[in-house]
């Protein structure tokens, strides 16, 4: 996805992307599918905790802390909007909060994978998703609330044995 301009540049991307899943969900999830990712990029502080709320509900359960493989391509459409968050800072702390939260849950589909496919595709999103825990993720919202200063965010891959990802984090 190309880097964003505006917020409805931002959205008619997120919409290209989502239709090329349509044929893997029927037209109401797609909609519903639609509906939540525009919500978060309009994302306020008194409405954050129910859009998150109904974004883990699009990826897996919130009561059983998973999320379903068929659901990882929304998660990492949620790392493209954290990535064109740059000067929202409201948009900012609640993709890393969700982002976060979600390296917590587990893989919820060991009965449709071998476990060598279920470890190798779990890994894959912890991966991504270590980059908003921790102390990583703590400074990231801790520089969003303390600080009016904007942050640009660039990924950043580092190859060692652990082909571990880390985050760089530039304050303008």
């Amino acid at each position: 996805m190309k880097q964003c301009t505006n917020n409805e540049e931002l959205l008619e991307n997120i919409n290209e992307e989502i239709l090329k899943h349509q044929m893997d969900y029927e037209k109401n999830e797609i909609e519903k599918i639609k509906k939540v990712f525009e919500e978060i990029i309009n994302v306020k502080t008194e409405n954050a905790n129910s859009i998150g709320d109904k974004f883990i509900s699009l990826v897996g359960s919130d009561h059983m802390a998973v999320y379903y493989l068929k659901s990882i391509w929304i998660i990492e459409l949620l790392i493209k909007i954290l990535e064109n968050s740059k000067g929202n800072k409201t948009r900012t702390i609640f993709c890393v909060a969700v982002l976060g939260d979600l390296y917590y849950f587990g893989l919820d589909d060991l009965d449709e994978l071998s476990i060598e496919e279920y470890e190798i595709e779990e890994k894959k999103i912890k991966q991504k998703l270590s980059l908003y825990t921790g102390k990583i993720g703590k400074e990231l919202i801790k520089k969003c609330e303390d600080k009016e200063e904007t942050l640009d965010l660039k990924l950043k891959r580092k190859e060692n044995q652990n082909q571990l990802i880390e985050m760089d984090i530039l304050i303008n």
